[in-house]
């Protein structure tokens, strides 16, 4: 038990008069869970690690003495869950909630972030990574809230050897929300597709008020050095920036494996509050040739469209991707698990897989228990594990709290089967039968659909998704992506171990020549007459250059921001962003699936009869358990 748990724990055996102080501390997102959405998270040395998100808390709110008073805020601990054993959420899961501590170097803390991501980083590398979010404003008063932060540190990790964390300034302008990410960890490379801008992403944006600008380009970040560059997207055919879509990287396949975007929401409109946007169907997904990238950072890689076949999912955002190979890597297949429409308040419990390199599609199964803004992972070789999510359209979870108690649940990919049981040696994937029974060949492999049912949308792409290649999760040494231009960080090359003798002279050649330029610095400060030394502004606080402020008595406020990054335009008299790149950026604003009283950053979602014409109606507690039950 940490100590915020233990001290609220005290307040709330005082009696009903001390329950209110228990709003004083931060609540423990494990002892008084109720339900969690858009937060993130990974798999890292067998531990499942969640940060930030939406929580709702069942904890004694002021003068009760029961526990049904669902609290909206966000989780403030970082949460571990042991991976390395079996376990049964129903009786026996280790779940721990870590206190964030601040960074050493600059005394910031993590922001506690919605709707961002976490990589895991390379294999030989102890730290997870950060990046991406926004500030849940559904609760202010809420004790952990963040109210922006500054764009200048977009990327953090966190040390799981020595509960050390970090920040890295990569150069980049703007922290984006609710885009698509995914990770090559063989390569040490994450990427993140468009997303958004709104004022809860950044103490720079609090200007744009209550609209939300899509942002154009993907982010390519260099996880060994710490660096990114943003690529553009327009490659892309018949590309608007998108967001709340999915990316998952398939490894199997081409020189160094693909990116495929799949879904999302889009607006057709190039101003803003025009109309309320459209959802991408899944006929059609997008693919990104990493070693297109690679073999030329300098530019902007391929990227190709495919149209697709099959039971095609409905289309959606919030849902979450896993990807699994068969045996003999003759298809890899993309499991794609629930989300909704924000415009029908639609929401799914039905899993779709897209098989490649056939590019088709199969429902693999149906439920009655939807949720969305949620996260899942491929664990234990077989096994499905999700995280979270939302189970209404209501973002205080009203329906009631999340029947996965724990917040996690189990599914066998090889039999179908959800269950509370997490087995640590399962034994190897396999192909289930309704995926055999379109691909062809058995459970181990052997699959005979190898090409689209139309064919390839482009030769160059059934080039790339015919050639096979074996997933390596070696040690990340170096990586051939760039320093963003204004980086004076070079790449970080790991050599072969040095003999004591060259160490020796290294290391008395490198002292004589410090005290050289010491002596050298000492004689110039006299001569100049100059101060020895100068209090510098600390790296966690912005300079003050006014690049980030309205000029006075100008109607429209131009920010002019050096370097390649996202971008997004500001209509009328809102903030406006420039880049150097020959993109189209597009300004859009979110769908109406915002109610009275929604809070920019994360909407707060209304009942279906306030917020959508069809109207819709809420399960009760009674009905739920008969949908979850199959009755």
């Amino acid at each position: 038990m940490n100590i915020f748990t233990l001290l609220t724990s005290i307040l709330l055996l005082s009696g009903p008069a001390s329950a209110q102080s228990a709003d004083l501390f931060p609540l423990d997102p494990v002892t008084y869970f109720c339900a969690r959405w858009q937060h993130s998270s990974a798999v890292k040395n067998n531990i499942l690690y969640i940060n930030g998100g939406i929580e709702t808390f069942n904890y004694p709110g002021a003068f009760r003495t029961n526990w049904t008073n669902n609290t909206l805020g966000v989780n403030t601990f970082l949460l571990e869950v042991d991976l390395t054993a079996s376990w049964n959420w129903k009786t026996n899961i280790s779940i721990t909630a870590l206190n964030k501590t601040a960074n050493p170097k600059t005394g910031t803390f993590n922001p506690n972030f919605v709707r961002g991501t976490m990589f895991q980083g390379p294999a030989n590398d102890s730290r997870i990574y950060f990046y991406g979010g926004t500030s849940f404003l559904g609760n202010e008063s809420f004790l952990g809230i963040d109210k922006g932060s500054s764009n200048q540190y977009p990327l953090w990790s966190f040390n799981g050897s020595n509960a050390v964390w970090d920040q890295f300034d990569i150069h980049t302008l703007w922290r984006p929300s609710f885009g698509a990410a995914a990770e090559a960890p063989d390569q040490g490379l994450g990427f993140y597709l468009n997303g958004q801008l709104d004022n809860g992403t950044s103490t720079e944006t609090l200007a744009v008020g209550e609209t939300t600008f899509y942002l154009d380009g993907m982010m390519v970040i260099d996880l060994v050095n710490q660096t990114a560059n943003n690529i553009s997207t327009a490659g892309i055919r018949n590309y608007l920036p998108r967001i709340g879509g999915g990316m998952q990287y398939v490894p199997g396949v081409g020189k160094s494996g693909v990116l495929v975007a799949l879904g999302g929401q889009v607006d057709d409109s190039k101003i803003s509050a025009i109309t309320k946007g459209r959802l991408l169907n899944f006929t059609t997904v997008d693919v990104f040739d990493i070693a297109s990238y690679i073999e030329n950072p300098s530019g902007n890689g391929t990227w190709y469209s495919q149209t697709t076949s099959g039971a095609f999912p409905l289309p959606r955002t919030g849902f979450c991707t896993i990807v699994a190979s068969a045996p003999d890597n003759s298809s890899h297949n993309i499991y794609l698990y629930g989300g909704h429409n924000p415009f029908t308040s639609t929401i799914y419990d039905d899993i779709y897989v897209l098989s490649l390199p056939s590019f088709t599609w199969t429902q693999v199964y149906s439920g009655h228990s939807p949720r969305w803004g949620h996260t899942c992972h491929l664990v234990a070789n077989r096994q499905l594990l999700t995280v979270g999510g939302n189970l209404s359209n209501r973002s205080s979870s009203a329906n009631g709290c999340d029947w996965e108690v724990k917040s996690v649940a189990i599914l066998d990919l090889n039999s179908l089967t959800w269950g509370s049981v997490f087995d640590a040696g399962a034994g190897e994937y396999e192909l289930s039968a309704e995926i055999t029974a379109t691909v062809g060949g058995a459970a181990i492999g052997g699959a005979t659909k190898k090409t689209p049912d139309g064919g390839w949308d482009n030769a160059d792409l059934g080039a790339i998704m015919s050639m096979t290649r074996i997933y390596s999760n070696a040690p990340v040494s170096t990586t051939p992506i760039p320093s963003a231009p204004s980086s004076t960080k070079s790449p970080t090359h790991h050599p072969s171990r040095l003999s004591t003798a060259t160490v020796i002279g290294i290391a008395i050649g490198s002292l004589t020549a410090l005290i050289f330029l010491l002596l050298l610095s000492l004689y110039l400060l006299h001569r100049h007459n100059l101060p020895p030394f100068r209090r510098l502004r600390p790296r966690h606080e912005l300079e003050d250059t006014g690049k980030g402020e309205l000029e006075p008595g100008k109607e429209k406020t131009k920010l002019e921001l050096a370097g390649t990054e996202m971008r997004a335009e500001f209509p009328n008299s809102m903030v406006r962003a420039e880049a150097d790149r020959d993109t189209v950026t597009y300004a859009v604003e979110l769908p109406a699936n915002m109610g009275r009283g929604a809070m920019w950053g994360v909407p707060v979602i209304k009942e279906p009869e306030e917020c959508y014409s069809g109207g819709g109606k809420e399960w009760t507690g009674e009905e739920r358990v008969k949908k979850e039950k199959g009755n």
